[in-house]
């Protein structure tokens, strides 16, 4: 991956050229099997490409229609997943769909999120309710977002898109909705490949504990093990990490992989998306180099997604 970065890195031009210097100065460590280990500039080309071309571009109210509608296709998806799969009987895939359609998409902001010094807490004690979402809608412009960007200028869609087991909710964030992600341009790659797998992701958590409760303790065993088989050298180097909460783990490596094939047979459905400026890569290029950087790039300055889950200090 680092190999194809660096190829497109000499391709660039106009206000592209001090990017792509500063780029050259930084390190990935990624290899065919693992991509999740990435220093602080790492893939952030592709935001950095895209972010002097639409500083001035409004916000769009229909916006919020089109992740509404891009939501329902992730459930459908998701739903057929589930349908075609013989490892679950018929009684629990029933209770699983069920689960699916009950989930619903709420949009907005994190009030938290506005001061740093609150985050610990308020991520261990988050509720949902109208003080805690700031309507999206009333945010119109690139303009009222700078202080926010200020604060945190990353990848807003993994840092604090979550799933609300109590209320069947999935929420997404304000940054979800800053360009590119969602443009008067039509980058889909970039659309389905950040705010859908974000989205994706959390609607996989909708069955957590169902599809645990509902394996048998052998086959969850099973799970578990492969799961600390395939990480073991990330566990041995990480100290936060307890084996007692593997589980956890396992569910959001699950989610990991859900989401990637949910948004990626999504974004296949859709007609070509255009191509970003200055950046010669087709879209399934674009779609997969673009999934790395949200699920590898700084989520805060704070915290540099370099260890396993959770994020020790949140």
């Amino acid at each position: 991956m680092w190999q194809v970065i660096r190829s497109i890195l000499p391709k660039t031009e106009g206000p592209l050229r001090a990017i792509s210097h500063r780029y050259q100065a930084t390190r990935c460590i990624v290899d065919d099997e693992r991509a999740k280990y990435c220093t602080d500039q790492t893939l952030m080309l592709l935001e950095d490409s895209v972010a002097a071309m639409f500083i001035e571009e409004k916000f769009n109210s229909s916006v919020v229609d089109q992740v509404k509608n891009i939501y329902a296709d992730f459930k459908e998806i998701y739903r057929n997943m589930v349908e075609d799969t013989d490892e679950i009987d018929i009684e629990s895939k029933n209770t699983i769909l069920e689960a699916i359609k009950k989930t619903e998409l709420e949009m907005g902001i994190l009030e938290s999120m506005l001061d740093r010094n609150q985050l610990n807490d308020a991520y261990r004690t988050v509720q949902i309710d109208d003080s805690f979402l700031k309507n999206i809608l009333s945010l119109r412009s690139y303009k009222n977002l700078k202080p926010i960007l200020a604060r945190y200028p990353s990848v807003f869609p993994v840092f604090s898109a979550m799933y609300d087991h109590l209320s069947l909710k999935v929420v997404l964030p304000l940054g979800s909705f800053l360009r590119p992600s969602l443009s008067q341009y039509d980058y889909r790659s970039i659309l389905y490949s950040s705010v859908g797998i974000s989205m994706a992701h959390e609607l996989s958590h909708s069955v957590d504990n169902l599809a645990v409760a509902m394996a048998t303790k052998k086959v969850l065993q099973q799970r578990i093990d492969c799961l600390v088989s395939s990480l073991q050298e990330d566990i041995e180097k990480n100290d936060d990490v307890s084996i007692s909460n593997i589980t956890m783990y396992y569910k959001e490596a699950r989610a990991d992989l859900v989401s990637l094939e949910i948004s990626y047979q999504a974004f296949k459905a859709q007609q070509q998306s255009q191509q970003l400026p200055y950046l010669n890569l087709n879209e399934d290029q674009t779609f997969f180099i673009n999934f790395a950087q949200t699920m590898c790039g700084n989520m805060a300055d704070r915290y540099l997604v370099t260890i396993l889950y959770p994020p020790p200090k949140y």
